[in-house]
């Protein structure tokens, strides 16, 4: 390497460790009651109805860490979420859904995590997402159809 791109490297480092010096880094637990959600199965031989959805009992648990100051910062979670009353409307074949996401999010102002005023905030970002739907009292026709759902992979924006 020549050294103008050895100086600048270096320079780029420096600047990055510098910069990291003086950030605030925080985990944290993230609990959620989701009002809905609706999973579309990936399309199966059964024919069936592929949607599931619920409207009550949509909970989510699961760790973050964050990395940042109050008005700016960068974080990444997961959760474990079960909708426990989940079910297809149209054609009912068993009650519950699960979800994992992964995400990966730039949080402005409010929701920054390191501010200590309450403010209003902007989040932006997105990850991937592994869901079940039909967890338990399936049903007899869906079974006797080869109806199975596996976890199905979604990507969130």
């Amino acid at each position: 390497m020549n050294k103008l791109v050895q100086r600048t490297l270096l320079l780029t480092i420096l600047s990055c460790i510098i910069s990291l010096s003086h950030a605030q880094f925080g985990i944290g637990f993230t609990v959620t009651q989701d009002l809905y959600n609706r999973y579309s199965n990936p399309i199966d031989s059964t024919g069936e109805h592929r949607a599931n959805g619920s409207a009550l009992l949509n909970l989510g648990i699961g760790p973050k860490i964050w990395f940042g100051g109050e008005n700016f910062s960068l974080s990444v979670e997961t959760q474990a979420n079960l909708g426990i009353l989940a079910f297809s409307l149209p054609n009912y074949k068993g009650l519950g859904n699960v979800s994992f996401p992964i995400m990966g999010k730039i949080n402005f102002a409010g929701v920054s995590a390191l501010s200590k005023e309450g403010r209003f905030g902007l989040s932006l970002g997105g990850g991937i997402q592994f869901n079940k739907t039909e967890l338990y009292y399936i049903t007899n026709d869906f079974k006797a159809k080869g109806g199975e759902r596996n976890f199905f992979k979604t990507y969130v924006i």
